[in-house]
């Protein structure tokens, strides 16, 4: 899964940028890939890589972040501490029907009790889930089952079709055996299937 990394950028809290490190340390153990160049190891090849497109491109970093947000299959992000930059891209993935996974971390540095219960029960159309956890070895489960319920969970697309097409469509359905709604899945499966790497 390549995910969208959102936490409060600006602290200078030593406790919240090692929670920070913890948190995509264990991501990358459980095979998923970060997004945000904002959360990147500096010297690494694929943030080099990614500086040298926004100078070339003449971007700014939140044309950036936003260019790989809504490309992401996800936004995890940290809530241990509140920020307004988060809940603006939380907001955003949500309005992009982009799954989101908020992490509440409370240990000996952070004592979350204080959080409003109501607030962390809003889960806004099956695309936010929050997770309250004390360690970080819990994120192994809460990341799978966040997978399973949010990011390979089935979503309805209405379109119209010319009637032409929908004949034709139709007419396979019923020779194939299978639905109208499955072979359409079928031939967007095998499209991105034959342009992955062109529509990344």
């Amino acid at each position: 899964m390549q995910y969208y990394f959102s936490a409060k950028s600006n602290t200078l809290d030593y406790n919240d940028n090692k929670r920070y490190d913890k948190i995509l340390s264990k991501l990358e153990s459980l095979g998923h890939e970060n997004t945000n160049y904002v959360h990147m190891d500096l010297n690494s090849k694929k943030y080099k890589m990614i500086q040298n497109y926004i100078n070339k491109n003449e971007k700014t970093v939140l044309d950036l972040q936003l260019e790989y947000l809504l490309s992401s299959d996800a936004l995890i992000c940290d809530l241990t501490v509140p920020s307004t930059t988060v809940g603006f891209q939380i907001a955003t993935a949500i309005n992009s029907k982009i799954p989101c996974l908020a992490i509440i971390l409370q240990d000996e540095y952070n004592n979350t009790d204080e959080l409003d219960p109501i607030v962390l029960t809003k889960e806004y159309y099956g695309l936010l889930k929050y997770a309250k956890i004390s360690d970080l070895d819990e994120l192994d489960e809460i990341v799978n089952q966040f997978i399973l319920e949010c990011v390979e969970r089935p979503y309805k697309f209405n379109f119209f079709l010319p009637l032409n097409t929908h004949n034709t469509i139709a007419r396979h359905a019923r020779k194939s055996g299978k639905s109208k709604s499955e072979l359409i899945r079928e031939i967007i499966d095998n499209y991105i299937e034959k342009n992955k790497d062109k529509i990344q």
